[in-house]
């Protein structure tokens, strides 16, 4: 038996390697990375079809009884891993908000997951504590949200909302609703668009309100939320015994990009005694660029924001966070102090995980704050007026073309428009064809890989949606990528009329 233990010992794995083999394994991980960015389209977007079959064989099985070498494991990851991935560093990426990540900031993640950088109490941490409300203080002021902001990294736009949403029914449902729920009270409701993210029906649900407590409210021809229509709605609600607790505008919708009026809303928040919270997600980085400032008039007045600066501003997964106005807007809504994490030394500090519901976490600000301080504002800035300027002039090509057809007039960085024959260009009803072959257009080109362009639905019609935040874009590849969808959708086109 003892021979049997020994030898069990003996094929194990040692849980500690030596500097020297850190380092050798680290650069192996570092030249796999560099060799992916330095040729960022040596991989379609998409990865080519897998069988489950073939998955299960590479990364599924049983546990394994002994330790896998590290440079396997490496091989592995390199020659069966990324091939089965999407390529989000591809150049040519203009698809949903997909950007690439940022190489610095990708590279200080290994250093944060391996040595366990997190924020948590002053005391233990006091230099990740001090970045991410850094972070929250910059990004307050790169957006117009404020100078002073208050915030909590998230996981991204869902989490954020989620966070700024409960906050808002703290603070506005009327009873202690920490300790009494929500059962026994007036049904509580809050009022968006029906372009709202449906990560906020998401929160809705979670927080027990069901997805009806969110009033999704018709849209203008630029795809606005009517200020009268929810300005009705409310007064709707009040008079049948709900309970009206918060507005949530968009500052650039999915969809189209588009801006709720910010400073209607936030009269109409005030008005009613309201929260008003916006959802930036997406688009609030566009608040950088002078041109598109003043489509943001109003944010100054919000809440709460949810913004993630893992979309526009390049940085890696996960990364959102939910501004506010002061830490006491989150405390009252999150703190909660077991026993077991009470500590003793009395220091009036900072501590951080007493603002959201999370104890455990990585510290999801440094890679913002890298990101910040090597590229600056200003950079930053650059970034997102130049992808500004592809959006508009793709849009007046399109309107100058006579095979495509615009949806709506850009706000921000998304472009959506639809390829229509020119025998087609007419008022007449089509019968759903100019979708098929949209659809049929966007699946060639996202089987293709050579770039990704994806579509979405407005007003019950398929189009295309490109959207500029990927840092690696240039005007060589959108060209490059509306010429492709042009020469399929043409053959597309024959290829179901001849059907």
């Amino acid at each position: 038996m003892n021979d049997t233990k020994t030898t069990h010992q003996d094929r194990r794995a040692p849980l500690e390697i030596s500097a020297e083999e850190i380092r050798r394994l680290g650069y192996r991980v570092v030249d796999i990375i560099a060799d992916e960015l330095a040729d960022p389209a040596r991989r379609g977007v998409y990865p080519p079809p897998q069988s489950p079959e073939r998955m299960a064989q590479q990364f599924g099985g049983p546990p394994p009884e002994d330790g896998m070498d590290g440079d396997a494991i490496l091989d592995l990851i390199r020659d069966e891993l990324l091939p089965a991935s999407p390529n989000y560093c591809h150049p040519r990426l203009m698809s949903y908000v997909s950007s690439s990540a940022l190489a610095l900031p990708g590279l200080i993640e290994g250093l944060v997951a391996s040595l366990r950088l997190y924020p948590y109490t002053w005391t233990l941490t006091p230099g990740s504590t001090e970045i991410e409300t850094t972070v929250a203080r910059w990004l307050g002021q790169m957006l117009g949200f404020g100078d002073n902001a208050a915030g909590y990294m998230a996981t991204g736009g869902t989490g954020a909302n989620l966070m700024a949403l409960v906050a808002a029914r703290v603070a506005k449902a009327g009873w202690y609703v920490r300790e009494d729920g929500i059962a026994h009270h007036e049904p509580l409701v809050a009022y968006g668009s029906t372009q709202t993210h449906a990560c906020l029906d998401q929160a809705f649900r979670l927080m027990g309100l069901g997805s009806r407590g969110l009033r999704r409210l018709e849209v203008d021809e630029d795809f606005r939320v009517r200020v009268d229509v929810m300005d009705n709605a409310i007064a709707e609600d009040k008079a049948a015994g709900r309970r009206p607790f918060c507005i949530i505008a968009n500052a650039g919708t999915t969809n189209t990009g588009a801006v709720d009026d910010l400073s209607a809303l936030a009269d109409l928040a005030a008005r009613h005694d309201l929260w008003f919270h916006v959802d930036g997600a997406y688009g609030a980085v566009a608040a950088l660029s002078p041109a598109a400032r003043p489509l943001f008039k109003g944010l100054e007045r919000a809440d709460s924001m949810a913004v993630d600066p893992h979309k526009w501003l390049n940085v890696p997964y996960e990364a959102g966070c939910v501004l506010v106005r002061s830490w006491d807007v989150l405390s009252r809504a999150f703190t909660l102090v077991p026993e077991y994490l009470r500590m003793a030394d009395g220091h009036d500090a900072h501590d951080h995980w007493h603002h959201g519901w999370e104890l455990t976490r990585g510290d999801r600000a440094l890679k913002v704050w890298v990101a910040i301080k090597q590229i600056g504002f200003a950079g930053l800035t650059a970034m997102v007026d130049e992808h500004l300027a592809m959006t508009k002039r793709l849009a007046h090509m399109v309107e100058d073309s006579d095979d495509l057809e615009l949806m709506v007039k850009p706000s921000l960085s998304v472009c959506c428009f639809r390829f229509v024959p020119p025998d087609l260009r007419s008022d007449t009803p089509d019968n759903g064809y100019l979708d098929r072959l949209n659809e049929e257009t966007e699946r060639v080109i996202q089987q293709a890989g050579d770039g990704l362009i994806t579509g979405t639905d407005l007003n019950g019609r398929r189009c295309f949606r490109p959207c500029f935040v990927n840092h690696r874009l240039t005007q060589d590849g959108i060209d490059h990528m509306i010429a492709l969808l042009r020469r399929t959708a043409r053959e597309a086109d024959a290829r179901l009329r001849s059907r």
